[in-house]
């Protein structure tokens, strides 16, 4: 954890149209993040609260990383994005299986794999299960962490959620309990 507070921060990184948007609105349960198949459409990050899982954590949804161009619109998602790596407790590394490894995914693994924070890789797109095969290709990223998603279907939702509590450290959790002085007559 950071350190910042008692919820975890989980930032969703990845290419533009990888379905990052998509997965921020899956988690969340509600469509916040706008979803489109043109690039650059998430440019600030987005935040809310995930209640799923075993503890509720912060969810981040940034802009996408690398594409074309120096627009101020990439300029933005990267600032964001920065943001949210130096911020978070555990990352979603998003990449798109119908589309396969590319070189951008290369690239964007090994800038994560400096931030030191923890990494879940999450191949999204995986829409049935003869698409598993796809997942393959995504091996040699190196990431011992990785579930195949459908963020568009739910599926594999239940195993990321697993994996992310798998990072969350053990902190006190509050007490219901009322520590009101007793009062004695």
């Amino acid at each position: 954890m950071n350190g910042k507070s008692e919820t975890p921060n989980v930032a969703i990184i990845g290419r533009p149209n990888v379905g990052k948007s998509e997965l921020f609105n899956c988690l969340i349960g509600r469509k916040i993040a706008i979803v489109h198949d043109q690039p650059g459409v998430t440019r600030d990050r987005l935040s809310a609260i995930c209640t799923r899982g075993p503890r509720p954590f912060a969810l981040w949804d940034t802009g996408g990383l690398g594409g074309a161009g120096a627009s101020e619109l990439v300029a933005q998602a990267h600032r964001a994005a920065e943001e949210a790596l130096h911020e978070s407790d555990v990352l979603l590394f998003v990449v798109d299986a119908k589309q396969g490894l590319s070189p951008i995914d290369q690239e964007l693994a090994r800038m994560l794999r400096k931030s030191q924070t923890p990494i879940v890789l999450v191949i999204n797109k995986i829409d049935d299960p003869k698409h598993e095969n796809l997942a393959a290709d995504f091996a040699s990223l190196g990431f011992d962490n990785a579930v195949s998603i459908s963020a568009a279907h739910g599926r594999g939702i239940s195993e990321l959620l697993t994996q992310l509590a798998l990072f969350y450290p053990q902190l006190p959790q509050r007490s219901r309990i009322d520590h009101r002085p007793l009062r004695i007559g």
